[in-house]
């Protein structure tokens, strides 16, 4: 997507992808919330929010005059608490003046480069308490004092999800790394991707994420919306999935999941040329479509 030159892109669709975004958020966090009650003190009491691209809290929308949209490391963290959760976010992005608009959202201006002076929790707003740091995520997402931040407390698991809006055409693959710990396997992983801007570069959706879909037993794929194809994958580990029908996710290895990927990971003209049909990746029976995602029977196990 085309950026504004502070790291982060909007589009016509930035709105769109805005309310996607909040109402997954808003339907993976209740289902944790759920399991969350259930484990009390077996499990970290925070719903763990970690973004790779975080970007600015806001920004303008192009050709609307004074119109701005919260980015989703502001959505993802409101509505996780206005859920009821414990919030800890951390959110990291490259570029300076992105991570200082964050602090000064979260924090009234504080921020810090990461490896400079340590990893460090900072004052909270509103109930979320936000670490915000200026650094490569890939790298950072794996210095444990940054990611886990226990206060003296041991948990065996927690609860959350990490969000990768990757501005390259590429999945950091430290993810197989982060997800490989027991502490990390209950944590979701969403990951927003323009699958048109992919072809673009002589690249597909299916190559670029193929490496990290190991890193969970369950994917969701959504209907690609608009010209660059947009689409959200969402990997987890719960004992049952069924697709979100209503909101167009649909379990990868179903027949409608298969076709969207079909669609977004081959050009108009190889669609065109051949019948192209791509085998199944998982083995499993497909899991009966319901028009809404059903909580009671999602939350299981993970």
């Amino acid at each position: 997507m085309s950026g504004n030159g502070l790291g982060i892109g909007a589009s016509a669709y930035t709105l769109t992808k805005q309310k996607h975004f909040r109402g997954l958020v808003s339907y993976v966090s209740k289902v944790a919330k759920m399991a969350m009650d259930k484990m009390a003190g077996q499990v970290d009491p925070r719903y763990w929010i970690i973004e790779m691209n975080a970007a600015r809290p806001n920004y303008p929308i192009p050709g609307e005059d004074m119109v701005k949209v919260d980015s989703s490391a502001v959505i993802g963290p409101t509505v996780a608490r206005n859920i009821g959760h414990e919030v800890k976010a951390v959110l990291i992005d490259l570029d300076e003046n992105n991570v200082k608009e964050l602090c000064s959202y979260y924090h009234g201006g504080i921020w810090y480069q990461y490896g400079e002076f340590g990893a460090k929790v900072l004052r909270q707003r509103s109930g979320i308490d936000a670490h915000v740091i200026c650094g490569d995520s890939s790298q950072i997402i794996l210095d444990q004092e940054v990611m886990t931040d226990q206060q003296g407390r041991q948990y065996s698991e927690r609860f959350g999800y990490l969000y990768v809006d990757p501005n390259e055409p590429r999945i950091p693959l430290t993810l197989l790394d982060f997800f490989s710990h027991q502490y990390n396997r209950k944590i979701d992983l969403v990951i927003n991707i323009a699958a048109t801007s992919l072809k673009r570069q002589g690249k597909n959706l299916l190559g670029v994420v193929s490496p990290v879909l190991a890193c969970k037993k369950k994917w969701l794929i959504r209907e690609p919306e608009g010209t660059h194809q947009w689409t959200i994958l969402v990997g987890t580990n719960w004992g049952k999935v069924n697709a979100w029908a209503g909101q167009g996710f649909y379990l990868l290895d179903s027949l409608e999941g298969q076709d969207i990927l079909n669609r977004v990971t081959k050009t108009r003209k190889e669609l065109a040329a051949e019948n192209f049909q791509l085998p199944l990746l998982f083995t499993e029976p497909m899991t009966n479509i319901s028009a809404t995602p059903n909580i009671e029977q999602s939350e299981q196990k993970r």
